[in-house]
């Protein structure tokens, strides 16, 4: 294929301007005038008027000629091309052959067709295994991350490993790759240390930008107190970036008065992720809903309720104890009540011996 284009002049005729009636003879007659080269436009009959030039017809002319084939594609939908290609990789892997290249050309054209089909974590490891280039595995990482993190697209089994590889080793990557390894994270409770650590400096790095997410209600306590998250309840929409989101909601603390519903409009934290903290304690149930208004016009979600019933007898901090305080009050657990209670007001007078106030002096 090389050796033609060193040529200093090189017609290419249109295959779609010959007789497709007795095709193999006009290939013939392009032969016989010293013709090498055959300009082939694949048509899906939408992307271009033309009558439409398939695969299985190109197919079948490949093997009635040895002229060279420049094939433009011409369509509207790819994904019977990438099914192809598929097939192609995989006769290649089946026989041995180099897949490097072609494993490449799949990755490129998922991504630009925004394809998130299984087969191309398969097109992935392999490429890997190939040592291929990390401005591409960082591509397609980023897209498969953004599949799943922000359109709620399955988990992939290997997804997990090839995002820690990436942060290990500093490929080119978008941060919705960590945000979607965070989340990966808190969702298999089991973390050693070294992931711990992990964990905690992607959480920094979205509290200092003001990102937060549902999914942090399960990351370790340990990494969200010191950022006061770890009594936090969080709500989550998720809709197009441009899409307006109201959050109306009303607090039920199970005192038997209802008040009447606030509403907030929600800022886009990410990609369309719109969210909202609140503290709730022992008791409390939140009532709430979403607005939206865009271009279709205004719509409201069906309401839903969280409700606090869940206390850590483990934990010692704060609003654990008043949470603690709260439940064994509603049980008529009395002598529980009165122990937190102690442990509470010794807290409190702790905390009021180590840190003084002090006022500045008048000028």
């Amino acid at each position: 294929m090389k050796e033609i284009w060193n040529e200093s002049c090189i017609l290419s005729p249109s295959l779609i301007c010959l007789d497709m009636c007795n095709l193999e003879r006009e290939v013939k007659t392009l032969e016989k005038a010293g013709i090498k080269m055959l300009h082939v436009d694949i048509l899906d009959g939408h992307f271009s008027p033309s009558m439409p030039l398939g695969l299985d017809t190109v197919r079948q002319l490949r093997a009635k000629t040895d002229m060279f084939f420049d094939c433009h594609v011409m369509v509207t939908e790819q994904d019977y091309f990438v099914d192809e290609l598929l097939d192609i990789w995989k006769s290649a892997c089946g026989f041995e052959m180099d897949t490097y290249s072609l494993e490449e050309r799949i990755l490129s054209l998922l991504m630009f067709t925004a394809d998130y089909r299984e087969e191309g974590e398969k097109i992935l490891k392999s490429y890997i295994s190939h040592s291929g280039k990390e401005q591409v595995i960082g591509a397609y990482l980023t897209q498969m991350a953004y599949g799943m993190f922000v359109k709620g697209m399955p988990e992939t089994p290997c997804l997990r490993e090839y995002l820690k590889i990436c942060k290990r080793k500093e490929w080119p990557t978008d941060r919705i790759c960590d945000l979607e390894l965070l989340k990966i994270l808190s969702e298999e409770k089991a973390s050693d240390e070294e992931e711990l650590a992990l964990e905690e400096e992607i959480l920094a790095s979205c509290v200092k930008d003001d990102m937060v997410f549902e999914f942090f209600h399960d990351l370790d306590q340990r990494i969200l107190r010191p950022y006061q998250l770890d009594d936090k309840t969080f709500v989550e929409y998720h809709a197009s970036p441009e899409t307006s989101v109201t959050l109306y909601y009303l607090l039920d603390t199970g005192l038997g008065t209802m008040p009447e519903y606030k509403s907030e409009p929600l800022r886009n934290v990410y990609e369309g992720i719109f969210t909202k903290t609140f503290t709730l304690f022992y008791g409390e149930t939140l009532h709430y809903y979403f607005q939206t208004e865009d271009e279709n016009g205004v719509h409201r979600t069906e309401e839903k309720m969280l409700t606090m019933n869940l206390t850590d007898d483990r934990a010692s901090s704060k609003y654990q104890l008043i949470n603690q305080i709260l439940c064994a009050r509603k049980l008529e657990k009395d002598p529980e009540v009165k122990e937190k209670l102690s442990q509470y007001l010794r807290q409190e007078q702790y905390v009021n011996e180590m840190f003084v106030i002090e006022k500045e002096p008048e000028r």
